[in-house]
């Protein structure tokens, strides 16, 4: 079976879906200049053929399993590996991104209540400054 090849339109659905994926179909439509009835035949297809998929993922705060909070971190100079395995290695930890700008970590972290989200951004050893207001992002 050969894969289906995705044209300009198909990238263009993706993209707005991307961007929020609960946009109506006539927001797409408009901005893509085709008819709604064409966006969802065009999703139906690319889901169809599994070049699409959709994950739904259950937020622990509507679960009665505490808050998920973004850290951003700035690390000291030459620990920012030390301090990206030190995040991944908590249990609290959901995932860690490294990125280059003015902050170097990305931690997602989940906790019983905001205030141990806040507390937890305070009592970080490796990093210069942490973002010092966590912000819940599910």
């Amino acid at each position: 079976m050969t894969a289906a090849v995705l044209d300009d339109l198909d990238h263009a659905i993706l993209r707005a879906l991307h961007r929020d994926p609960r946009v109506p179909f006539t927001d797409i439509a408009a901005g893509t200049g085709v008819h709604e009835r064409t966006v969802a035949r065009r999703l139906e297809q690319m889901t169809a053929t599994g070049e699409v998929r959709f994950t739904a993922f259950l937020v622990p705060e509507h679960l009665g399993e505490g808050v998920t909070a973004e850290l951003a971190v700035r690390c000291r100079p030459g620990r920012l590996h030390e301090t990206a395995l030190a995040l991944a290695r908590r249990p609290d930890t959901r995932s860690v991104e490294v990125a280059t700008g003015a902050l170097d970590v990305f931690a997602e972290i989940s906790a019983p209540t905001h205030e141990r989200a806040h507390r937890t951004a305070r009592h970080r050893p490796a990093a210069l400054s942490i973002y010092d207001n966590p912000s819940t992002i599910r």
